[in-house]
């Protein structure tokens, strides 16, 4: 009984599968499953050329021998390699295919927006000097209240700044319990911090802070007169009305 030399034994299906893994990871999602298919394929017929090849060296290099059993078909041996291998192979690969899958899926679900917290404040009238027409309008430091919002009912933020006409700014004082009176107050204190910058930008840097420490010193005495005419106004009411059970004539 005679054996084959070494470089006639074909070598296993199964060496192949790290090149075939990594052919896998290169390809795109949509021609994996093409190339599995037709990698199986290929490695069942290369599979059976070999088992062929085998097979013919065996019968050239075999003598006669006495003995009584038959030899084993060789070639459904190696059929039933092939296939054995095959299905191997397709199992893993399909194995791998559905663990990638399921990892992507829950990657996905793992992603989640939280909600947004807002803090509301009051609007009140302002004194920006960088206002072009009519009064300013700014937000007080009290906190009205606090909410949250999903993510997904906000508002999409604009490039452009989000400029408020006079008009509207107008109506807005106005709806917050301001006068006309103090609307046309605060424009005239714009206006004069306006000419005051213009002023300090055309003079040399030295008067800077002279115009500075003036424009200061007015605002604290137009301040100081406003709450000396609120005080007086409510202190003359408060004497006519006591005094008009008497007769006093206004």
């Amino acid at each position: 009984m005679t054996t084959l030399p070494y470089s006639t034994v074909p070598l296993s299906p199964l060496a192949m599968i790290p090149l075939v893994a990594v052919i896998w990871f290169v390809l795109p999602l949509e021609y994996r499953d093409i190339f599995v298919r037709h990698a199986v394929i290929l490695v069942g017929l290369w599979q059976l050329a070999a088992a062929n090849s085998a097979t013919g060296c065996l019968r050239a290099a075999t003598t006669t021998t006495t003995t009584d059993e038959e030899p084993p078909d060789e070639l459904a041996l190696s059929e039933s390699s092939i296939s054995t291998t095959s299905s191997s192979m397709s199992s893993s690969m399909s194995s791998f295919t559905s663990s990638r899958r399921r990892t992507r899926q829950q990657r996905r679900r793992q992603v989640s927006f939280g909600a947004v917290e807002i803090l509301e404040f009051p609007t009140i009238l302002g004194d920006n000097p960088s206002t072009r027409e009519g009064a300013s309008v700014t937000l007080d430091w009290k906190l009205v209240r606090r909410f949250r919002k999903h993510v997904d009912y906000m508002p999409e933020r604009t490039v452009r700044p989000r400029a408020v006409p006079s008009r509207q700014r107008e109506l807005l004082l106005l709806s917050r319990g301001y006068s006309f009176l103090e609307l046309d107050m605060a424009a005239q204190r714009t206006y004069e911090r306006q000419k005051e910058l213009r002023q300090a930008k055309s003079v040399p840097n030295t008067n800077t802070p002279f115009l500075a420490f003036k424009s200061k010193v007015r605002m604290m005495v137009t301040h100081r007169r406003r709450n000396n005419n609120n005080n007086t106004n409510s202190n003359t009411t408060a004497n006519c009305s006591s005094t008009r059970t008497v007769g006093c004539r206004t």
